[in-house]
């Protein structure tokens, strides 16, 4: 449960912040623009657990759960589906944030030179 009331702690800030940078951005190129200035390993990294989280939805479709629980009594697959959405949504914060910094960074280095 913590990990459900953690990624508003830090995706409340990363949509402040996004918002905020992709103001007056058509909707289609939002992303484009708040990966811009990051490295390509990031963008990279984000896409690449973005199409993870659809297919382990997808597969959570069809794959039920077997009944097989953990020791806490939570069902196993449920939580291997929760977690790909924690990962796209703390990653999400995380990319947003850290592209803001790579902004200002770059920012503050064309004002010196």
């Amino acid at each position: 449960m913590l990990l459900h009331g953690g990624v508003f702690i830090v995706f409340i800030p990363a949509v402040i912040v996004g918002n905020r940078v992709a103001k007056g951005i058509p909707r289609k190129d939002v992303w484009k623009v708040m990966l811009a200035d990051s490295p390509a390993w990031v963008r990279q990294v984000f896409w690449s657990v973005c199409i993870y989280a659809v297919l382990n939805f997808v597969t959570s479709i069809f794959n039920h759960p077997t009944g097989i629980d953990s020791p806490s009594n939570v069902d196993v697959a449920t939580v291997r589906d929760f977690s790909s959405h924690w990962m796209v949504f703390y990653l999400a914060a995380f990319v947003i944030l850290y592209s803001e910094e790579c902004r200002k960074r770059q920012a503050a280095e064309e004002t010196v030179h």
